[in-house]
């Protein structure tokens, strides 16, 4: 089976995807051997229900599609029932690889069961971010990550993600300022970073950085943040 490389895999299974996130991936995909298919085994990684595709977390330059199984729908909803086209949950599954003929994914991974299913935080993504920034009173929490190409900011409240694309940070007085400016006036971020110590209000943790994020000019949090690696 021939695999074309991954990051014309991304262009093409992600670029018509609006609002969703076109995460970029740069390492071609290997052909799939004969003896590596048929064998079951456990996955984790990142998950789309909208298109149905699987990104594990050790092969990064990898994308499947996943049978589109019931209970994994299920599953994904309970976590985000108000999800945007292309966002994403942590996912770890056992599942059997089999081969597909196909230019844009690498393999079909059937899902045998579902382990785990967690909305995406610091502390369980694989794919690299620039900054996670979250508060409290209420609870909120931001992504921000040039990978995945989005800048997103969930409120537990409403279970809804405010999202945008990705832009380019800008140093202004000392801070990391992302500024969007999208044709969607609904879905507009300034967010500014600032190297200081900070506490999330609820534990003895501390943090490096201290965020301020603006939301169409009106809606303001304050929190922390954690700078990706």
């Amino acid at each position: 089976m021939r695999i074309i490389p991954a990051f014309v895999v991304a262009s093409l299974l992600f670029s018509c995807n609006q609002p969703g996130n076109p995460v970029q991936l740069k390492s071609p995909a290997p052909v799939l051997a004969g003896d590596t298919l048929r064998i079951t085994k456990e996955y984790t990684g990142i998950y789309r229900d909208d298109n149905v595709t699987f990104i594990p977390c050790d092969q990064q330059g990898m994308i499947y599609r996943v049978n589109d199984d019931a209970k994994l729908h299920a599953a994904f909803k309970k976590i985000l029932p108000n999800a945007y086209p292309g966002e994403a949950i942590v996912l770890k599954m056992s599942a059997e690889l089999s081969a597909v003929d196909s230019k844009i994914v690498a393999g079909l991974l059937n899902v045998k069961e579902v382990l785990r299913t967690e909305q995406k935080n610091f502390e369980n993504t694989c794919i690299p971010y620039d900054f996670w920034c979250m508060g409290t009173e209420p609870f909120w929490q931001l992504q921000i990550s040039e990978k995945e190409n989005l800048i997103d900011l969930y409120n537990p409240m409403e279970q809804k993600t405010i999202h945008a694309a990705y832009v380019k940070p800008k140093n202004e007085n000392g801070a990391i300022t992302y500024t969007t400016q999208n044709n969607a006036k609904e879905n507009n971020f300034r967010i500014v970073i600032t190297k200081k110590k900070c506490s999330d209000g609820m534990s003895d943790r501390e943090y490096d950085y201290e965020a301020h994020v603006l939301v169409n000019g009106s809606m303001k949090y304050n929190g922390c943040a954690v700078k990706g690696k």
